[in-house]
């Protein structure tokens, strides 16, 4: 590649990566944000992951951030039986 080629590519990407930080605000969080979800997506990671990476506080924080992103979320019936005993706990005014 000669040397004017290399120019040229070098000023596309920082074109791009200008236009990308103006959408996107922190590129590296985005970025982070995208291999998290996909690696979700994949199976390759779990909602406790996603939440361990992103910094999140809780699991309703983490599967907001993925519904918001897309993916529809499969609760088991675990999931179902926290759910009704936090809503028990709370409507006793414990």
């Amino acid at each position: 590649m000669t040397s004017s080629k290399l120019y040229n590519c070098h000023r596309t990407i920082k074109k791009v990566a200008h236009t990308l930080e103006k959408r996107w605000g922190n590129k590296m969080q985005k970025l982070l944000e995208m291999v998290v979800i996909e690696a979700y997506r994949q199976g390759s990671i779990s909602t406790g992951k996603v939440r361990e990476l992103l910094y999140l506080s809780t699991r309703l924080e983490a599967d907001a951030f993925l519904q918001e992103n897309g993916i529809e979320l499969e609760y088991d019936e675990a999931d179902f039986d926290i759910a009704k005993l936090m809503n028990n706990y709370s409507s006793t005014g414990s």
